[in-house]
């Protein structure tokens, strides 16, 4: 799978505006979400680095540098 950027419209708070959520709603069977419940149904939690350049957001820090290296360019603008 290749690391696609993770957008956010500049000038946003930077909070994880995803609809993933750790709280499930009400209704949708998700359970509680305890880790004995997560182990029960072989669920692994795993945490995502994330990197940000310009107000955007990037899973890959190759493509986070390739950006802020376009972004202080001289003669294009920022």
């Amino acid at each position: 799978m290749a690391d696609q950027p993770i957008t956010q419209q500049p000038g946003s708070s930077g909070a994880d505006s995803s609809s993933a959520s750790s709280t499930p709603a009400a209704g949708d069977g998700a359970g509680s979400g305890s880790p004995a419940e997560l182990a029960r149904r072989g669920i692994v939690r795993v945490s995502v680095d994330q990197f940000e350049v310009g107000g955007y957001r990037y899973t890959s820090l190759k493509d986070a540098i390739a950006q802020s290296d376009r972004a202080s360019a001289p003669g294009l603008p920022s």
